[in-house]
């Protein structure tokens, strides 16, 4: 599916550069030459100029785009597109924006043949592709708009594993909103949402290149919905537009090595790209099943944010995921008890610096970075650790997370400060556990192979531990490479708190 969403992806960019530009070109009336092409798009391969055409309706803009006759200008081997040509007709409207539409729904397949690559061929159908949006040049950007497909469906082959997948998909959203402020900036709201997902596995490893012995395996999985959300604070669009005009019109290096100041000025003003991201989705309501059994979860999310300008914490991670249910022929009884039934996992890094970094390296390019013969002297590896990492020292904070079962529950934070020469490194983590006891008379019942090693540590995990309220466990863990390991203040392992 993704190799599919990355071609749509492609479209989807070459459309929404066309509004802006369009904007603030004249063009004839019978549509525009191949030179204004070369303005609009670049250096375009040979034997796709003509698949963009754009021509004026009244006051309408149309722009009509054969992605069918691109991917075969392209040329790339064992992956083609078959569509009719989109037209998106682009209206201005009185407050200076351009209303960019689809002149109706548009369907369109991706076929690929990997086979001898990665084993894999298969194809991809998209149908009812719509859009709707408001560009505003004065923002290099739209205001809102909307992507819509009605229905997804995928077929995949691997006829080396004798596995086959089928997949379908119901009607994809994404949603886009952009509020400028006041410093040339957008704040860009992004909403993705996909309903029923349905995707079916066949595997026969009898009919396997060579074949092998084991089971035929059908397995279904269902998912409800997947909703994704994306906030961008402090992008730099119109920025990043005047690189890109400067790029396009002196796509030589040569005239970029004569042009350096402005080039690095521009580069300046663009990078970072943006201030702040946060990303987050979750999955609703999705259940696996197999010959063996089923499991499911009621949702699982992840999150992610990026502050380029927050040496502290520049990166945060996290994932949830609830109602977990496992129920298989693999899955021993008394083991049922022990299986996570939901988590909470999140941590942070910091000690990166990304605006100074980037900008740091783009004072370093010299003019010999632009052209050749001339050699690159720097050793931007170096100059890299350096920039990005200005103290040398990166910070993990774990932050407070959980793991919860039927019977137990745990739960931990802490920081882990490492030098970047991996020899340095300094750990503390406070961890707290009930249901210890539970687990242990679970496991006392049980005689398969490593669970007495595990109740070893289980006991000696209880013996380092402080008692806390309601019965919890309580572990101060401390690891330095000056101290080695401490638990509660106590040393533990065979170095009884010597250096590591």
């Amino acid at each position: 599916m993704k190799k599919a969403l990355f071609a749509l992806m492609a479209t989807t960019a070459i459309t929404l550069s066309v509004p802006s530009i369009s904007a603030e070109t004249p063009m004839p009336a019978q549509g525009i030459d191949s030179g204004l092409l070369d303005k609009m798009l670049g250096n375009m391969p040979a034997g796709t100029k003509n698949a963009i055409s754009v021509f004026r309706d009244g006051k309408a803009i149309k722009v009509t785009i054969d992605i069918q006759q691109i991917a075969q200008g392209l040329a790339q081997s064992g992956f083609s597109i078959a569509s009719k040509p989109w037209t998106f007709v682009l209206t201005p409207q009185a407050d200076g924006t351009l209303r960019e539409t689809t002149e109706a729904p548009v369907d369109f397949s991706i076929n690929y043949d990997l086979q001898g690559v990665v084993g894999e061929s298969g194809s991809y159908t998209y149908l009812g592709c719509t859009v709707d949006g408001v560009f505003d040049p004065k923002i290099s950007f739209f205001r809102d708009a909307s992507i819509r497909i009605d229905k997804t469906t995928g077929d995949m082959r691997n006829p080396k594993a004798s596995s086959s997948v089928t997949l379908q998909v119901g009607p994809q959203t994404n949603h886009v909103t952009s509020v400028p402020d006041g410093d040339g900036r957008l704040n860009v709201h992004v909403t993705q949402l996909t309903k029923a997902i349905t995707e079916k596995v066949h595997v026969d490893p009898a009919q396997a290149n060579p074949a092998v012995h084991g089971p035929v395996v059908d397995m279904d999985l269902l998912i409800k919905d997947i909703a994704g959300d994306i906030n961008v604070t402090g992008l730099k669009s119109v920025a990043a537009t005047k690189l890109g005009v400067f790029v396009a019109a002196n796509k030589d290096s040569i005239n970029i090595k004569s042009k350096q100041d402005e080039f690095k000025s521009l580069v300046h003003d663009v990078v970072p790209i943006l201030d702040k991201l946060d990303l987050s989705g979750q999955v609703h309501s999705f259940t696996v099943q197999t010959p063996f059994g089923q499991g499911g979860a009621g949702s699982m999310g992840v999150s992610m944010s990026a502050d380029t300008h927050n040496i502290d914490e520049t990166i945060t991670l996290g994932e949830t995921l609830d109602g977990l249910t496992i129920d298989s022929v693999f899955v021993p009884t008394w083991s049922r008890q022990l299986i996570p039934t939901s988590m909470d996992l999140e941590f942070g890094m910091g000690g990166i610096d990304i605006s100074g970094g980037l900008n740091k390296l783009v004072d370093a390019l010299s003019r010999h970075d632009f052209a050749s013969p001339e050699p690159d002297k720097t050793d931007y590896a170096a100059l890299g650790r350096a920039a990005f990492i200005p103290d040398s020292i990166v910070h993990l904070r774990l932050k407070p997370s959980h793991i919860t079962g039927p019977i137990y529950t745990i739960k931990w934070q802490g920081q882990v400060d490492s030098n970047i020469n991996g020899k340095d490194a300094k750990v503390h983590v406070d961890v707290s556990a009930t249901g210890i006891d539970d687990v242990i008379k679970t496991l006392a019942t049980v005689h398969d192979k490593g669970v007495p090693e595990t109740m070893i540590g289980l006991y000696a995990a209880k013996a380092l531990a402080k008692p806390g309220p309601d019965g919890s466990l309580l572990w101060a863990i401390d690891v330095d490479t000056a101290t080695g390991m401490l638990v509660n203040g106590k040393p533990v392992g065979p170095r009884g708190g010597k250096p590591l």
